[in-house]
């Protein structure tokens, strides 16, 4: 099977979509963030709550994306596997690249059975 090549026309679209992706996903964070603020815990455990959950957030691959061509695949990958995006929102990609993305997909679930 030969490897994809990242059409212009995918590499363009994440290009665009990848910060409607971010701001997607903060907002999703923001509401964790009220949420632990608002749990029935003292000041402090709130305080630690929150830092660490900001830390590890922090380090998420949505908001350390490698910006080069030829990450693309890989990108996706990533922030499919760690649940910053879904397959449904790369509907707009190319067959092809759809298509490795579902097939990833397919894999993980078998393999996390």
């Amino acid at each position: 099977m030969k490897p994809y090549q990242c059409t212009e026309y995918d590499w363009k679209l994440f290009k665009k979509i990848i910060q409607v992706y971010q701001e997607r996903f903060a907002e999703k964070l923001r509401q964790k963030y009220i949420d632990i603020l608002q749990c029935d815990k003292t000041n402090l455990e709130k305080f630690f709550l929150l830092e660490d959950s900001i830390y590890h957030d922090k380090k998420r691959k949505i908001f350390n994306i490698d910006m080069r061509r030829s990450q693309l695949v890989y990108n996706l990958i990533i922030l499919l596997k760690e649940g910053s995006i879904t397959l449904q929102d790369c509907n707009d990609f190319s067959e092809p690249l759809k298509n490795i993305l579902a097939s990833f997909i397919q894999t993980i679930h078998i393999t996390n059975k």
